[in-house]
Parts: structure tokens; C-alpha cells; sequence
């Protein structure tokens, strides 16, 4: 992941993966998330997302919930 809404956030620890089978899972900077995805032509639609929840200091967590917001969390 290199930008959220323009926002760059090199440095961070931010991570997504897509699975074959619809499963997707992520570090959104703090906290690891897994859920499912669905794919239609050139659209990801985001499923239900679980996540673990650890804080973390300033800007980290910002980010954090920005990542789970995108992602339909």
C-alpha cells in the first residue's frame, strides 16, 4: 500500500493481500484483519472484516482506521 485517499503512508506497516477464494487479509498498521471480497469486472467489494485490536501511538492508528474504513470495516 503506498497512498490512502492521496495520503502517502511509506514507513507504515500497512499490507493487503487478495486470496483466490474471495478471502482477503492485511496488517492495517497495528492490527492484522482478515475477511472476504467479492469481484465484479473491474470492482472489489469488501465483505465482513474482523480485526484484532491492539492500540498503537498517533499517526499509526490514524492511518489504521482509515485502512479499515477503505475496507469496509
Amino acid at each position: 500500500m503506498v497512498a490512502i485517499d492521496g495520503a502517502t503512508v511509506s514507513g507504515e506497516n500497512h499490507r493487503l493481500d487478495f486470496g483466490e477464494q474471495g478471502q482477503l487479509s492485511g496488517q492495517a498498521g497495528c492490527n492484522r484483519f482478515s475477511g472476504t471480497y467479492a469481484e465484479s469486472g473491474r470492482t472489489l467489494r469488501p465483505g465482513p472484516v474482523i480485526a484484532t485490536r491492539m492500540a498503537c501511538p498517533g499517526p499509526r492508528m490514524t492511518h489504521e482506521r482509515r485502512v479499515l474504513v477503505l475496507g469496509g470495516r
